[in-house]
């Protein structure tokens, strides 16, 4: 989860042991792609490729490390 609320706890969504030039990309609920890099560097907060806040709510990301090797999984987004 994170709560992207400025108040320094949890205000991105971080990965352990993430190597360089890994790729991430989160969609919401329709698929819709709402953040996409191609190295990524632990610094998404929760705003959409335009830098708008996304909605309160569950997303889904693609993380694909430099070896190819594709891991999914969901993130919550709570600003509140």
């Amino acid at each position: 989860i994170i709560t992207p609320n400025g108040d320094g706890k949890n205000d991105y969504f971080l990965i352990d042991n993430l190597p360089e030039f890994s790729a991430l990309v989160v969609f919401d609920r329709t698929d819709n792609i709402v953040y996409q890099s191609d190295n990524y560097q632990n610094d998404w907060s929760g705003l959409d490729q335009n830098f708008h806040p996304v909605e309160n709510g569950t997303y889904w990301y693609v993380l694909t490390l430099p070896s190819g090797k594709k891991y999914t999984g969901y993130v919550i987004v709570k600003r509140d």
